[in-house]
């Protein structure tokens, strides 16, 4: 019962679902636990009888229309849902009956995630650089709950990995986040970090590591049986701001990348001016697989894809 779970301040998925349903129904809302088989578990059929329920969750209706939220999930925004409760079909136990329905599937604009990285190269060639790193969806919900639930110590230690991914013997210098506690606010994330040896050497050459790539691994089979999975749909920004020293020469700048897809689209656009290289990638996801049969087009056009990525911008060093 409700007043039990509120006095024992602990509960699975279903005894949080009972009482947040309960004190919405305190409040004057209509509202109704569901049961979910989440993604991963066999889908709900009308006409096969299977208790393939592995979850519950909450329903509120607002306007004549169904909400749908997971009360577990406690990183989750009111409207969003994590992945796995996505796109599934569900039973809603209303007052007097109860309902078959789907849940929804989040657009890619609603499931992104964006980084701004703005960066100086010196004469020396070493690099002192700011990344932000904001999103929505289960991007948000992942990076707030590895920001609220994380030890300092090893969020910056995941953080160091990451710099030195990017630039060897590179060192992180300082963090900071915002907006953890306020689910109403995309959580945002900023770091700052200095290194070396960021360029690639060839002789006078200086080459720039690639700023926008595509992993083309997902399509290594010559056919398939069953479908592709490819994840939730989702959309993935990226800015570079380079500022370079007047002894870095410009020699070469690749083409603009614009092409589109039943599955994918991608685009990315190179700029030099004033001795400020601005690097602009966007890649939406709108497709949660590729069937079988579509499968030798979707490889012909993401091999085309890594391979049109397959540019590099060379400077000259003075």
């Amino acid at each position: 019962y409700a007043g039990e779970i509120f006095k024992n301040k602990y509960g699975d998925c279903k005894d949080k679902a009972i009482l947040f349903i309960t004190m919405l129904k305190s409040a004057g809302f209509s509202a109704y636990p569901v049961l979910i088989g989440t993604r991963g578990n066999p889908a709900l059929q009308e006409d096969v009888p299977a208790d393939i329920f592995n979850h519950c969750i909450a329903a509120v209706e607002l306007d004549g229309r169904l909400i749908f939220l997971d009360i577990t999930a406690e990183v989750c925004s009111f409207g969003d849902l994590p992945a796995g409760d996505q796109q599934r079909r569900v039973l809603v136990f209303r007052e007097d009956r109860y309902e078959i329905v789907e849940t929804p599937l989040l657009n890619p604009q609603q499931n992104r995630i964006k980084y701004i990285t703005r960066m100086s190269i010196a004469k020396d060639e070493s690099v002192d650089a700011q990344r932000q790193v904001e999103g929505l969806g289960e991007f948000d919900q992942a990076q707030r709950y590895w920001l609220r639930y994380t030890q300092p110590d090893l969020i910056e230690q995941g953080l160091k990995e990451r710099v030195q991914s990017m630039v060897v013997s590179g060192d992180l210098i300082k963090y900071n986040y915002e907006n953890a506690d306020d689910l109403n606010i995309p959580i945002r994330l900023t770091y700052e970090f200095q290194g070396k040896n960021f360029l690639w050497r060839s002789g006078r050459a200086r080459i720039m590591p690639p700023l926008a790539a595509m992993d083309a691994s997902i399509a290594a089979k010559s056919a398939r049986v069953y479908p592709l999975e490819l994840g939730q749909p989702h959309s993935k920004e990226s800015v570079f701001e380079i500022k370079l020293e007047k002894n870095f020469i410009l020699k070469y700048l690749p083409e603009k990348v614009d092409v589109q897809s039943p599955w994918l689209d991608y685009l990315v656009n190179y700029e030099f001016k004033g001795q400020v290289l601005k690097v602009s990638q966007k890649e939406t996801l709108k497709l949660r697989e590729v069937s079988w049969q579509e499968y030798p087009e979707f490889k012909r056009f993401l091999e085309d894809l890594a391979g049109k990525l397959k540019e590099y911008i060379i400077l000259e060093k003075k």
